[in-house]
């Protein structure tokens, strides 16, 4: 195996350096390329791509039926309503931890406060009590 590569790599990979773009037709720009702490060059598009679909597939679904969960939210977090327009990384794909079941897509910020009260309902509710507890009183007006 080390003599065939030995002799085989060095050509196979004058001939990749030489591609101007990867098989699926995104242009190697310097943008675009990734080179491996082994000097394997991939494209970064491709990548993305690859990494967005394992993570659906991890959750147990596919494109089609994040597609119409976007659509049933109308293209918003399903807490806050933030819009998703324009957003390419925060779509957040809630699920629960115990059962694995996806419940919605969340924005970052809901996202993290969720987490961050570990998807308590009861440390949830206490945080709200606290909120209105404190809540700012109107000013009063001489």
């Amino acid at each position: 195996m080390a003599e065939w590569r030995a002799v085989n790599e060095p050509a196979r990979g004058n001939f990749n350096a030489q591609k101007q773009e990867c098989i699926r037709g995104h242009e190697f720009t310097e943008d675009n390329t990734y080179i491996s702490k082994e000097g394997v060059r991939s494209c970064r598009e491709c990548n993305r791509i690859r990494a967005y679909r394992t993570r659906l597939n991890s959750y147990g679904i596919d494109q089609d039926i994040f597609d119409q969960m976007l659509a049933e939210q109308g293209s918003a977090c399903a807490i806050c309503r933030k819009s998703f327009e324009g957003e390419s990384k925060g779509i957040h794909i809630d699920h629960d931890h115990v059962t694995g079941q996806v419940r919605a897509l969340l924005c970052t910020t809901c996202n993290t406060g969720l987490g961050a009260f570990m998807d308590n309902p009861d440390l949830l509710q206490a945080a709200i009590d606290y909120l209105a507890l404190h809540r700012p009183q109107e000013p009063v007006v001489n």
